[in-house]
């Protein structure tokens, strides 16, 4: 068995965890619509399981997460190779099934559920792996993560061009066996290291409890920031569920529409690893209002665009905008919140994206049914431009918060 005896080797173990998540995150949701209009289904029914997928998510997240952080029984790297084997599971029964069989709505709602319900458990095993005394680097990990989705996203789209649906469920399948032989590796791993190291030695997190109506009254300001933020994940949503119906009758194949995709996925990379760089030069406040104009600069040459070529136009604006907004609104929450407050703050910005994935994908797949294309791109730069104007209003407010909390630091 190989042994995680050093920094560098739980590092890589850990990294490679998160390049098989994503790849596998990449084939389920990036050829969802692909795979479901290839079986007879319309866009409305691919929008109402996308979001029931999310919407129950939510849910699933918390329940898995505060499962994973009272419970003795399983390890939080066992929970992840449950969620792994039930999609192998899923996939088996896919590759089993064809045309509008209602089965495949339910089985790829399951498998959203699945996929983003172990989310949290694969962000916690980087700190359960820093409490056993590794010398982790989550921000690397992450960013390989999205080249991960970059890579799978232009090869699954190349494959599936050559020879067909199928690959989506193969790879899934190949992806969540290597990531439970991996995840099986670090879990022994870390219960070997755990029984040389005395209980006093691991890193505790102890920190007061308060409720959601406490928290709210104290960060009014920032509910809306949120509200403003769910705007933009609508947008980005949108653009991202239901890209395929845009790009199809530009004469797109399914192999350009896996380049843009993994173009999209690769450019964000570069805000992400220099976003620490990048808040330093030139603040947090600016970096934000930037990054939500860039969504809505996205959305707008999105929906102006006549052409493949247009599309990946509008595409390089990726990197102002999810891809620097992720990381600048961590740091953001991170400067804004008192430490026992920092994790529902942290949830709150997961649950505005989910909220907008939920509304996106129910009205997005509403909106193409009844109208088309073009009204639905309409509705994305629209969302998105609200979603500036409101991210803007905020600002003043949220950084009065913070010039208070710094000065009672300070005396």
């Amino acid at each position: 068995m190989l042994c995680l005896n050093s920094d560098r080797k739980a590092n890589i173990a850990y990294i490679a965890a998160m390049t098989f998540y994503y790849g596998v995150y990449s084939f389920i949701f990036l050829y969802l619509s692909i795979y479901m209009l290839a079986n007879g289904f319309n866009n409305s029914e691919i929008g109402v399981v996308m979001a029931l997928g999310f919407a129950v998510t939510v849910f699933a997240q918390q329940i898995i997460a505060n499962f994973a952080d009272k419970t003795e029984i399983v390890s939080n790297s066992q929970i992840q190779m449950i969620g792994f084997v039930l999609i192998i599971l899923i996939n088996v029964g896919l590759l089993m099934l064809k045309g509008r069989n209602i089965m495949i709505c339910v089985l790829y709602c399951l498998q959203i559920i699945v996929i983003m319900g172990i989310q949290p458990c694969l962000n916690a095993l980087n700190f359960q792996m820093i409490s056993h005394h590794y010398n982790m680097n989550f921000g690397v990990a992450r960013s390989i993560g999205a080249v991960s989705y970059a890579v799978v996203s232009a090869i699954a789209g190349q494959l599936v061009t050559r020879y067909g649906n199928v690959v989506l469920q193969l790879g899934n399948i190949l992806l969540s066996i290597c990531a439970i032989l991996l995840l099986l590796l670090i879990d022994l791993n870390l219960r070997a290291r755990r029984k040389q190291l005395p209980d006093e030695d691991f890193i505790k997190n102890d920190v007061d409890q308060v409720s959601y109506v406490q928290f709210i009254r104290s960060y009014s300001p920032f509910m809306l920031f949120v509200f403003g933020a769910v705007f933009l994940y609508f947008s980005f949503a949108i653009l991202n569920n239901f890209m395929w119906q845009v790009m199809e009758p530009m004469g797109c194949s399914k192999a350009s529409y896996g380049m843009v995709q993994a173009v999209k996925a690769g450019i964000e990379l570069f805000p992400m690893v220099l976003s620490l760089a990048l808040v330093m030069r030139f603040g947090l406040r600016k970096l934000i209002v930037i990054s939500a104009a860039g969504f809505f600069v996205k959305a707008f040459f999105t929906q102006i665009a006549t052409s493949v070529g247009g599309i990946y136009f509008a595409t390089m604006f990726e990197m102002m905008a999810y891809g620097l907004f992720a990381p600048v609104t961590i740091y953001y929450v991170a400067e804004l919140f008192d430490k026992k407050d920092a994790v529902k703050g942290q949830a709150l910005l997961t649950l505005a994206y989910a909220i907008g994935c939920v509304l996106a994908s129910i009205s997005g797949g509403v909106v193409l049914s009844a109208f088309g294309t073009k009204e639905l791109l309409i509705v994305s730069s629209v969302a998105s431009g609200v979603g500036t104007v409101i991210i803007a209003m905020s600002m003043p407010f949220i950084s009065r918060r913070i010039e208070r909390k710094n000065k009672m630091f300070k005396y």
